[in-house]
């Protein structure tokens, strides 16, 4: 679901000026499968392993914290998603996750054109601040799914 919004329906990310490489990266870590039913067309976006396992990370941490919603109190949610986003071990899990899908983009690119595609320089310019941007938004989409 979180893959699939960011894809294709997120109001925040799709106006971001590197929304195709964010795209591009997020196609890397998952496959498309596009049904037709009589004039319906439905897509599921399946996530791949890499982006499962970071999942299930987050929603491992996202439980613990639910166990002390006694202590947490009745802004339990917005105490997550901070604690969330300043998780070193998740932020590091998480630019793994698209370092390993910026590289797997790269060599599908690399395979059709050739080592000297525009689409590297691209990649180039993926900074931090464009990783954090998009990091923040799957937690804040997994978060408001609780």
């Amino acid at each position: 679901m979180v893959i699939y919004k960011l894809r294709k329906s997120d109001q925040a990310t799709r106006p971001h000026e590197k929304f195709k490489v964010f795209s591009s990266v997020l196609e890397a870590l998952s496959a498309e499968k596009v049904e037709y039913e009589t004039r319906t067309q439905t897509t599921n976006i399946i996530p791949g392993q890499s982006f499962l396992l970071f999942m299930q990370y987050l929603e491992s941490l996202v439980l613990q914290f639910f166990k002390k919603h006694e202590k947490l109190g009745p802004h339990i949610l917005n105490y997550i998603q901070k604690s969330l986003l300043i998780n070193r071990s998740l932020n590091q899990q998480f630019c793994d996750l698209i370092n390993e899908g910026t590289g797997l983009h790269l060599s599908q690119i690399q395979k059709v054109n050739g080592s000297d595609s525009q689409h590297n320089h691209e990649f180039e310019r993926l900074k931090i601040g464009d990783i954090s941007f998009l990091f923040e938004h799957i937690v804040s989409i997994y978060m408001k799914s609780c």
